[in-house]
């Protein structure tokens, strides 16, 4: 567990604490995930599926905070967008491994058929012109 839920994280309002215990306990779950998968494309799903979630949070709260005119409503909105921002990098870079994964697999791929059709029939070729009689 990355995160454990304490007082700390309490707002005073049920509703929010309930929100807010979900989202330490996807956090976790997504660590825990993360950390056991190198399943690239279930990663970005995961982060994805959590990445909307947030946003539906952020607008829920920055609608509330519009309603009761928040004065740190500014400073609390650009912090969402700093998390956003963080999210999309991570998003970005799973697409450039993702990437660079496929390439290195297409590259591995090729190097086999290559070895498969020169080196492999070479090999084939000489053994059946120099198999010893039986």
């Amino acid at each position: 567990m990355l995160i454990e839920w304490d007082a700390s994280f309490e707002t005073g309002d049920r509703k929010n604490d309930d929100i807010h215990q979900y989202i330490v306990r996807r956090l976790n779950e997504i660590w825990q995930k993360i950390g056991g998968h190198d399943d690239h494309v279930e990663m970005e799903k995961w982060i994805l599926e959590y990445f909307n979630y947030y946003i539906r949070h952020f607008n829920d709260e920055e609608c509330l905070m519009a309603k009761v005119k928040y004065p740190e409503c500014q400073k609390h909105k650009k912090r969402h967008l700093e998390i956003i921002e963080q999210f999309n990098s991570i998003l970005i870079r799973l697409d450039v491994v993702k990437s660079i994964m496929r390439d290195e697999v297409r590259g591995l791929i090729i190097t086999i058929s290559d070895h498969m059709k020169v080196e492999d029939r070479k090999l084939a070729r000489f053994v059946r012109e120099h198999r010893p009689p039986q």
